[in-house]
């Protein structure tokens, strides 16, 4: 592999809009966000938000949402990372190592299908239309229900049963009451809103009416960088932190007794402006783990990073290949669950100042 092809850094894309798919993808250094768009054409999965867009998302935005600094320096993207204040537009041609930190996260602009769309809704009101109730209609007794009533008695007749089929229109084409057809067509808008709604909000997300999905080999997903890695929620992280310290420990009533409890109530801080995945871009190389030693705030560094990937390394030398890789997905989809000492001073420093804001 050429030194432009090698591997550079993570980034993470969310997918479906639901921040439970943040998937996390490997980027070589010389790859464009226009590069990215490969993703989802081989992944045999619907990853656009609805039918109503295009598979295949027009560009990308970068998060530069400060994000959750956890307790052991790992930062996750936290309930803000999709708020458009804190999202910037990249160029589909900009290489991606030159915009984003190591484990950033990338949010897809997905194009709407407006024909596809209107023509959805127009079919919903007009099949809503024709089921008015006949007392309040305009033109009554067109409704599409009616119809395919009739159709079903026309077959039954002709295929099965001439009187079944007459008990049939009696059952349902028979004159009903302006309450009965008041109820009717509540349920009738009521169903209309569920399918709607299914539609609307990915319920229903089929890959392609028409088609099955395309087969992807191993070498398709090496060639995208897949990793099989999404970042965890702040909940899920703070739980499964949570029961990690406290079996580290030998259960709840050791950690009660050394007082572990207590720290385990705050295991995520919120980061300011400036901090987290929100530090400037040109900073990248300046800072060293000794200069946030002597920070009051959390930035990004390329120093720290690496500094987390080696300490991960260490703990983790003695696995072997499968292990190791379990344990590295666990990684990209937590953070760090351990760190080392100089680190971990830098993180208590930052806790401190958000638990006692006198501090400042």
């Amino acid at each position: 592999m050429s030194e432009e092809q090698e591997y550079a850094l993570d980034v993470y894309i969310r997918m479906n809009l639901d921040d439970e798919k943040d998937y996390c993808f490997e980027v070589k250094k010389n790859q464009t966000f226009r590069d990215l768009f490969q993703i989802f054409e081989t992944l045999p999965l619907a990853l656009c938000p609805s039918i109503f867009y295009n598979r295949v998302p027009k560009g990308f935005m970068v998060s530069r949402c400060p994000g959750e600094l956890t307790a052991e320096g790992g930062v996750l993207f936290g309930h803000e990372a999709d708020k458009a204040k804190w999202l910037t537009r990249v160029s589909n041609d900009d290489l991606v190592v030159s915009k984003v930190w190591p484990g950033q996260l990338l949010l897809p602009i997905w194009e709407e299908k407006t024909f596809l769309t209107y023509s959805v809704y127009a079919a919903l009101l007009t099949w809503l239309y024709t089921d008015l109730p006949d007392f309040i209609s305009p033109t009554p007794g067109i409704a599409l229900t009616t119809w395919v009533c009739k159709a079903i008695c026309y077959l039954v007749e002709k295929y099965h049963d001439a009187g079944f089929a007459e008990h049939l229109r009696g059952e349902l084409l028979s004159e009903s009451g302006k309450v009965l057809q008041c109820v009717f067509f509540f349920f009738h808008v009521l169903k209309v809103l569920i399918i709607f709604g299914s539609l609307n909000f990915g319920v229903v997300n089929p890959y392609s009416f028409t088609g099955k999905p395309p087969a992807v080999t191993k070498e398709d997903l090496i060639r995208i960088g897949w990793t099989g890695s999404r970042k965890a929620t702040l909940e899920a992280f703070r739980e499964d932190y949570r029961n990690y310290r406290i079996e580290k420990l030998g259960g709840l009533m050791a950690a009660h007794k050394e007082g572990t409890l207590s720290k385990l109530s705050r295991t995520t801080i919120t980061l300011e402006e400036g901090e987290g995945f929100n530090t400037p871009l040109d900073t990248k190389g300046k800072f060293t783990l000794k200069d946030l030693e002597e920070q009051d705030k959390f930035f990004l560094t390329l120093d720290l990073i690496m500094a987390q990937q080696k300490f991960f390394q260490e703990q983790h030398a003695d696995l072997d290949e499968m292990e190791f890789a379990k344990a590295y997905k666990k990684f990209r989809n937590y953070g760090p669950f351990e760190t080392s000492p100089q680190i971990k001073r830098i993180v208590e420093k930052r806790f401190e100042k958000a638990i006692n804001p006198s501090l400042q």
